[in-house]
């Protein structure tokens, strides 16, 4: 499974975010591929290629694309939330509990 993990800007916190995602896959013994950061800043593209994407709910609007329409797009309340982080993986078919 490859991941990416974003935010709205500087690498700092998609690096926080993408230890607690790492947490979650662990916990949860979810086998990945490749586990991404990436910081939205100005007009940079959103990366595709990815089957799934991790942000904070205000951004999963700018991941909706046709270039990622089978990318699972998971927007979180709480972006240093291990167990939202699980929930997700878990609601969407990604790991088993």
């Amino acid at each position: 499974m490859r991941i990416l993990v974003a935010c709205a800007n500087g690498f700092a916190v998609s690096q926080m975010m993408k230890g607690k995602i790492e947490q979650a896959l662990l916990e949860l013994n979810c086998e990945k591929e490749v586990l991404d950061e990436f910081a939205i800043e100005g007009g940079v593209k959103v990366p595709t290629g990815y089957d799934v994407i991790f942000c904070p709910e205000g951004l999963v609007k700018r991941f909706r694309s046709e270039d990622n329409k089978d990318t699972v797009i998971i927007g979180m309340k709480n972006i240093l939330s291990v167990n939202e982080a699980k929930e997700h993986l878990i609601k969407h078919g990604l790991c088993n509990k």
